[in-house]
């Protein structure tokens, strides 16, 4: 699989153009074989669901690290976007709540319950004493 251009990047991946119609996000070394599976997983029940989200490939490993084939997508990001258009910020967040709430509105088998998902964040979360979490866990907000 030869990448070429690099095309996106951020905390945990890099994105490198795989021809016209497809890309390859190479996630990080210090990122786990199960966090990316996970990913890819999420993925592919997404796409298949019908949801607004590239298509989902294949798992790889490249370089001795592990990566997710998607379908690119054509366009700017977000952050480019609203970059290249600072003035459009409260309008661009309206947006992205639109379809944020259309996305909630829909349920698809197979996806993990967020709360359960935000729950155990919280609870494995390393730099929290037991206090914290305790606190965290029972929802007291302003207690952090």
């Amino acid at each position: 699989m030869n990448k070429s251009k690099l095309v996106g990047q951020g905390r945990t991946a890099e994105v490198f153009a795989l021809g016209d119609e497809r890309v390859l996000k190479l996630f990080r070394p210090d990122m786990t074989a199960k966090s990316v599976q996970k990913e890819y997983n999420l993925g592919k029940i997404l796409a298949e669901a019908g949801a607004p989200a590239p298509a989902v490939y294949e798992f790889v490993c490249q370089e001795g690290r592990n990566g997710i084939v998607y379908q690119y997508i054509p366009g700017k990001t977000l952050l480019e976007h609203i970059s290249n258009r600072p003035y459009a910020v409260l309008d661009e967040a309206r947006r992205l709540a639109r379809i944020h709430v259309k996305i909630h509105k829909h349920t698809v088998a197979g996806l993990p319950n967020q709360k359960e998902i935000l729950a155990e964040n919280i609870l494995n979360a390393r730099p929290l004493s037991i206090e914290q979490h305790a606190t965290a866990d029972r929802g007291i907000p302003g207690r952090l």
